[in-house]
């Protein structure tokens, strides 16, 4: 059986998987926007030259307050998994954020905060949690018209994988500005990159159009 360390965000939909409910996988989030559709978290990378998909959202904020705001930005779902343990240790989080309208008074964007679980399709439920960390991540000045890179460790348990399960991945940010007056905000997180995955592409900070991955402390066996 093929095994893997580096896991895929791809914008394909999740197939042969019965279809998420409606509660998050995180016990702890609070996403204020956000989409629930869920896609493929695959060892397979994205095709080289294709271009980057782009999950974005977008709105206006009328208030004319401070205010933090929580993003979902989907959900990940690898294909069902053979029976094995998934060691504890540090999950890598790499990707590219597009940020294209932001308020002028925007001071820190959050990146990136996610929730890893085990989750049994025959029962549509959540069997455990690898980590739980929505609002995790580094906090960075965000630019206006500027891809960027941003990657974030976070440290997960052990778990048993029955036959059949699969994991599901949740990706959050948080924005903090304040304003006193109605502010626009157009952010963008890329999936699909220009092709494999190349170490000096993740430099914290960087720009570039790379895929969006997700890379276990071990390698995850696939059927």
């Amino acid at each position: 059986m093929p095994s893997a360390r580096q896991l895929y965000l791809l914008n394909q939909l999740s197939i042969a998987i019965p279809p998420l409910p409606g509660t998050l996988a995180s016990a702890t989030s609070t996403p204020w926007l956000g989409t629930y559709t869920s896609y493929l978290l695959d060892p397979a990378a994205p095709l080289p030259g294709t271009s980057a998909a782009v999950h974005e959202i977008k709105y206006t904020d009328a208030s004319g307050v401070a205010f933090t705001r929580q993003y979902l930005w989907g959900r990940w779902l690898t294909r069902q998994l053979p029976a094995q343990t998934i060691a504890a240790g540090n999950w890598t989080i790499a990707g590219n954020l597009r940020s294209t309208a932001l308020p002028g008074s925007a001071s820190g964007l959050t990146l990136w905060g996610a929730c890893l679980a085990q989750w049994r399709p025959s029962t549509q439920t959540v069997i455990a949690r690898l980590f739980d960390s929505p609002t995790a991540g580094t906090s960075t000045s965000p630019v206006t018209g500027i891809d960027r890179i941003a990657q974030n460790t976070i440290a997960g348990g052990a778990v048993t994988i029955a036959a059949n399960d699969c994991l599901l991945f949740e990706l959050y940010s948080q924005l903090t500005a304040n304003t006193t007056a109605a502010a626009a905000v157009d952010l963008g997180v890329l999936f699909g990159g220009a092709g494999q995955w190349i170490a000096a592409d993740y430099a914290q900070g960087a720009i570039g159009d790379a895929p969006f991955i997700l890379t276990a402390p071990a390698a995850i066996t696939f059927s």
